[in-house]
């Protein structure tokens, strides 16, 4: 028998396995944040096509995340997430780090994205005092 606990577990157990936070998962399929907590609530279930997306961005099967099988390998010509090339290369690259490794790339991300921010901050400020 499908449960949403099951549903639910097996989405979490393989994101994880394939480091890729829920929040991403979601929103690279286009599904809310709170996906599990809204679809998977009170035995209730996902739709089909919104499985098949989570399944297909695992690369796993519905079967797989229903629970009716242990195995976690997408069946024959599923179809699988693309990325642009550079994106595909920076995954690959990222998955091939030690833990440690991946600790510091999280590190110079989030250094690089408060830069950022703070930079688009500082420009949008010096065009709101061009326009005054």
């Amino acid at each position: 028998m499908y449960t949403s606990d099951i549903i639910a577990e097996r989405i979490r157990l393989l994101a994880k396995a394939k480091d890729i936070s829920l929040r991403a998962l979601f929103e690279r399929t286009g599904l809310g944040k709170n996906f599990i907590a809204s679809s998977l609530s009170a035995g209730s279930f996902p739709k089909a096509d919104n499985l098949a997306r989570i399944a297909d961005y695992l690369e796993t099967s519905t079967d797989y995340l229903l629970g009716r099988t242990d195995d976690t390998a997408a069946p024959m010509g599923a179809a699988k997430p693309s990325l642009p090339p550079d994106e595909a290369k920076l995954l690959d690259d990222y998955r091939s780090l030690t833990e440690e490794g991946k600790k510091e790339v999280h590190k110079q991300i989030d250094l690089l994205m408060h830069k950022y921010k703070k930079d688009n901050i500082v420009s949008g400020m010096e065009e709101t005092a061009k326009i005054s």
